[in-house]
């Protein structure tokens, strides 16, 4: 799931996305449940993307608003 949400930022990169729309977006369907769950996969890559502190995450949190990957905060070949 991870991989997938950020997969699907980063090919849509500078737009902020609600956590709903994240979740019908990369979860493909009505997911029941706390949307707070984004939030959770969103720290794991974050977590995983920080190998150097000086870097800085290219997911982005717009407060009261849901997340966007910035697409000049890294280079996308990183992540390959």
């Amino acid at each position: 799931m991870e991989f997938d949400l950020l997969h699907f930022l980063a090919t849509h990169p500078d737009r902020v996305w609600r956590r709903n729309e994240l979740i019908q977006e990369v979860w493909e369907y009505d997911y029941v449940g706390d949307q707070r769950v984004v939030d959770v996969h969103i720290g794991q890559i974050r977590k995983k993307l920080e190998v150097n502190p000086e870097l800085a995450c290219p997911i982005q949190t717009v407060r009261g608003v849901g997340y966007k990957f910035e697409s000049t905060g890294m280079s996308l070949s990183r992540l390959a």
